[in-house]
């Protein structure tokens, strides 16, 4: 695990939004002129890493957040970040899964399926996880069989786990067979997907969850996650971990309130997949269970 020295900028933090709208603008203006770049993918988030204590870009980029907070009164983080290897992912009780994607015209009918990208209620969170899916996704099949990237990755050819843009997952029948053939797998279901033509798929699935887990049990910085929709409102020092008891024998829960995404499987069924080469099969992040 190596350490990496991490500046935050959180929404959630900001004295109003137009400050809010004044960092977007700086991360894009640095990042066309930097080494060291934020990441610009989360909507309530802006983030920067430094391999080095004694980086020159972080320095400068510490004297300017400071001078920013006395003059318009950011607000900002400096801590010190482990990321975890794959493998130290792997090793948690539970583990985040994703997929791989296709092109955009691949989903058919997201505007009718889905929500409009709304804030949350409680915290104010914008994210397109937490769009609402009213209707059974609709795809074009054709992708799985297509030429190129993303299929040409993998051996043989296509993905069995497909990241939807609402952060669902769809799965292919080697996963749903692999599933069904393990009795002892609690805790999920698929929901149907339809083709091209309007009927149910018979290639494609989609993955949900029962249990739903937003707020963890080793919480102890107050209002660090949204008890509404599960967002992370502060920088945590600790990983996500929950009790037992909560999942009871289920081998799979998700931490975003829909049940459709972020979904986490136990560490066992994640070695299944990853033995029997799911393709596209991806670790994010881990969870752990307390007794």
């Amino acid at each position: 695990m190596k350490s990496k020295s991490e500046i935050v900028l959180l929404q959630f933090d900001q004295p109003k939004e137009s400050i809010w709208k004044e960092m977007i603008g700086f991360a894009d203006k640095w990042n066309q002129e930097k080494e060291n770049k934020f990441i610009t993918d989360q909507p309530s988030e802006l983030a920067i890493y430094f391999e080095d204590e004694n980086d020159k870009e972080l320095k400068e980029l510490e004297n300017i957040l400071e001078q920013k907070h006395k003059e318009r009164k950011w607000e900002w983080i400096r801590t010190i970040t482990n990321n975890q290897t794959k493998e130290e992912i792997e090793d948690h009780d539970f583990v985040q899964i994703i997929g791989d994607g296709y092109p955009d015209e691949f989903f058919l009918n997201e505007s009718d399926a889905l929500s409009p990208m709304l804030p949350c209620k409680t915290c104010g969170t914008v994210d397109s996880h937490l769009r609402t899916q009213k209707i059974a996704l609709q795809v074009d099949e054709s992708f799985l069989n297509r030429k190129g990237i993303p299929n040409d990755q993998y051996n043989p050819k296509g993905i069995d786990i497909i990241n939807m843009p609402h952060g669902a997952l769809l799965v292919t029948e080697r996963v749903v067979k692999l599933f069904s053939s393990d009795k002892k797998l609690t805790g999920y279901k698929f929901l149907d997907v339809l083709d091209k033509q309007g009927k149910v798929s018979e290639k494609l699935f989609q993955l949900t969850t029962d249990i739903i887990i937003l707020v963890p049990d080793n919480l102890t910085e107050e209002g660090a996650y949204c008890p509404a929709c599960g967002t992370v409102l502060s920088t945590m020092t600790r990983g996500f971990a929950i009790k037992k008891q909560r999942l009871g024998k289920s081998s799979f829960f998700s931490r975003n309130p829909t049940g459709i995404s972020s979904i986490y499987v136990s560490r066992s069924l994640y070695q299944i997949l990853k033995s029997e080469n799911i393709r596209g099969l991806t670790p994010v992040q881990g969870a752990d269970l307390l007794n």
